[in-house]
Order: structure tokens, then sequence, then C-alpha cells
């Protein structure tokens, strides 16, 4: 992953999951970062794949609380 920004790749996560997704964590709410795959098996890394589009970190679940205020007689 990388800051859309940032001109350096970094490593986001590693997983052993057959499943072709993941959650990256530690991200910062706001920032824009992109996305490419590397895949690794027995005969070593592949290349990376072509740089996903530009996602923005927004929180996953939001909870929101309303506050109504009365009174009472």
């Amino acid at each position: 992953m990388k800051d859309k920004y940032s001109p350096i790749w970094e490593k986001a996560i590693e997983t052993t999951s057959p499943k072709p997704t993941a959650i990256v964590n530690g991200l910062i709410e706001g920032n824009e970062y992109q996305f490419r795959v590397i895949a690794v098996n027995e005969a070593g890394l592949s290349l990376p794949s072509d740089s996903s589009k530009t996602f923005i970190a927004k929180p996953r679940f939001c909870m929101y609380i309303f506050v109504v205020k009365y009174k009472v007689f």
C-alpha cells in the first residue's frame, strides 16, 4: 500500500487465506491510499499487480448518538 502522495510502497498485510480479501488496519482516516498485490508461493514472489484506484480511509461502522433535550414537568 502507499499513501496517494508518497512514492514509497510498503507492506500492508500478509495473509495465507485463499480468499481474495483482507482487512488493513492502521490507516489514517481521511487519507487516500492505493493498493497492489504480490503473490507468494514456492516459486517465489510475483510481480506486483497494477495499482488499485485511490481509496479514502473511512470508519467501517459509524455510530450516531442523538441527544434530545427535554423538560420534566
